[in-house]
């Protein structure tokens, strides 16, 4: 199937320019987030082998899983999310019958929920939103985050800590754990660096 078709290629442009005037999203969750995990999840469903997966359904949950989520209310950001990507679908006219399970997998994309991912969309969703949370790349969008919601230093750590504590158990492929495991260990080896730096001002 053809991922760039027409549908997602709307869906790119349409969320693009909506994220531009919202003033209150998460700066660690606008566009480039959404494409670089609509990217990874690409990159994670071409490593799995025992199931047949709509990559345009992945794809078009990725750009919408974060399309509504201010920095000031994370708890409420799939629901809110839900909304405006049902919003969208209808606008776009998206198939009817796919609806439901681009749906599905936004509502199971979140590590502070209780909903476990079902299908194997919303199972490469999940990993691929988490893995953009590690590496460097997830070093600078909990720094990003954590200023705009005017969080010190040593609470943005702690609360990435936690974050990281509860989510990685959560990954729901075994590619995703993999590049999971390898993205962690530069996290924890940040955690290491920062800690020595504190430690010679003691």
């Amino acid at each position: 199937m053809d991922v760039e078709g027409r549908f997602v290629e709307m869906a790119s442009m349409m969320v693009r320019e909506l994220l531009e005037s919202e003033t209150d999203q998460s700066v660690a969750h606008r566009w480039d987030h959404l494409e670089r995990v609509r990217r990874r999840a690409l990159k994670l469903a071409r490593e799995i082998t025992d199931g047949e997966i709509d990559l345009e359904v992945l794809s078009m949950a990725a750009l919408l899983h974060d399309v509504d989520e201010p920095y000031h209310d994370k708890q409420g950001h799939v629901a809110k999310s839900l909304e405006k990507a049902e919003r969208i679908l209808l606008d776009l006219d998206y198939p009817e019958d796919k609806r439901p399970r681009v749906l599905e997998a936004i509502a199971e994309h979140s590590s502070e929920d209780d909903f476990q991912p079902s299908s194997l969309e919303a199972k490469v969703l999940f990993d691929a939103d988490k893995l953009d949370g590690l590496g460097a790349i997830g070093i600078a969008r909990v720094f990003a985050f954590s200023g705009q919601r005017g969080l010190l230093t040593s609470e943005a750590l702690e609360w990435y800590r936690a974050k990281i504590e509860r989510t990685i158990p959560m990954m729901q492929t075994e590619a995703g754990r993999q590049f999971g495991a390898r993205d962690l260990a530069y996290v924890n080896s940040f955690f290491a660096k920062y800690r020595e730096e504190e430690e010679e001002l003691l």
